[in-house]
């Protein structure tokens, strides 16, 4: 089964934590989504997707349009979404 982590959002000091903990912990593709403008230097898949806007509206935008966006990149199989601000310790 194909399996994708997307990590959506700002880049953050916990973003490159984030993906090295899921490439020790899982074989899953590895994708982050961020806008235009932020930076990262990784070796997985970024997207740069131009940015809704801020405020609280515009966040459900952030994640509701990113999120469309990202998964018409995934092939099918499970994806696991999560912010690119949140530390996991464990295989989603």
């Amino acid at each position: 089964m194909n399996k994708t982590i997307i990590i959506q959002g700002r880049i953050t000091e916990w973003t490159q934590p984030s993906i090295e903990l899921f490439q020790v912990l899982t074989d899953a593709r590895i994708i982050v989504s961020t806008w235009q403008g932020e930076h990262i230097d990784t070796d997985v898949e970024v997207f740069y997707l131009d940015d809704p806007g801020s405020g609280p509206i515009q966040n459900f935008n952030r994640q509701l349009v990113g999120l469309n966006e990202i998964l018409q990149e995934c092939e099918d199989g499970l994806v696991f979404k999560t912010r690119s601000d949140a530390m996991h310790s464990r295989d989603p």
